[in-house]
């Protein structure tokens, strides 16, 4: 058992003190796990604002035909 393993053991025992040791892996492991949705999530949202918030800002700055013309030069 590494170190840090058993400090987050000791830590999850002070917060679940009548757990097993194998309950208290499952509930890091669960907690983890939701820990990483939530950071997911809220890095999803931040993107989603990032996009709305900037969106529009460079009307005309492409004209109609500019894909056609970034493509003219590329390989058939």
């Amino acid at each position: 058992m590494t170190p840090e393993v058993a400090e987050a053991l000791a830590f999850a025992q002070i917060q679940w003190p009548d757990a097993a040791k194998s309950e208290l892996v499952t509930k890091l492991v669960l907690v983890g796990q939701q820990n990483l949705k939530s950071q997911r999530d809220d890095d999803r949202a931040r993107h989603h604002q990032a996009v709305t918030a900037t969106a529009g800002m460079l009307p005309g700055a492409y004209g109609a035909d500019y894909l056609d013309q970034l493509r003219a030069d590329w390989p058939q």
